[in-house]
């Protein structure tokens, strides 16, 4: 039961969206910027860096400079720039590339399929198997790790 409340207070929908889009496109939280990391972390636009990061926090499309953005926060499929963007509005993981278990594996909440601990750590709102700390901050809602270098292998 717990959990189903870590899920609610995570992020409004356009927010949860964008992080999925974010993790599928770059396949983890790695290359996120720490500044936005902080502000998704805290939902804060104030410490994002981005102005798609405070557009999604703020749920205010204008701002935005991704076409996603405005995709996921008026639920506009055809203001996608790819067919990510479209299942997850849609969701319909058949939008998905045939090859692409990443975002298969978040559209169908199959952590199994994720091929990186980031997809399992967001499917399971389970901070402790995340592999970059960018994940780490943003499904613990702790900056601290944001700010943290990532281990190299």
């Amino acid at each position: 039961m717990e959990k189903d409340i870590k899920i609610a207070n995570l992020a409004s929908k356009p927010v949860e969206k964008y992080l999925k889009h974010f993790l599928i496109r770059n396949n983890g939280f790695a290359s996120m910027d720490r500044q936005d990391c902080k502000g998704y972390a805290q939902k804060s636009p104030a410490l994002c860096k981005s102005d798609d990061c405070k557009a999604i926090l703020e749920e205010q499309e204008f701002k935005c400079k991704d076409p996603n953005c405005k995709a996921f926060i008026t639920e506009r499929p055809e203001l996608c720039s790819d067919e990510v963007c479209v299942a997850l509005i849609n969701n319909q993981s058949e939008k998905c590339k045939p090859d692409d278990k990443v975002c298969q594996s978040v559209l169908n909440n199959e952590p199994a399929m994720c091929n990186g601990q980031d997809c399992k750590a967001l499917i399971d709102k389970t901070g402790i198997i995340c592999k970059s700390n960018q994940c780490k901050g943003i499904i613990n809602e702790n900056v601290n790790f944001c700010d943290l270098q990532s281990e190299q292998p």
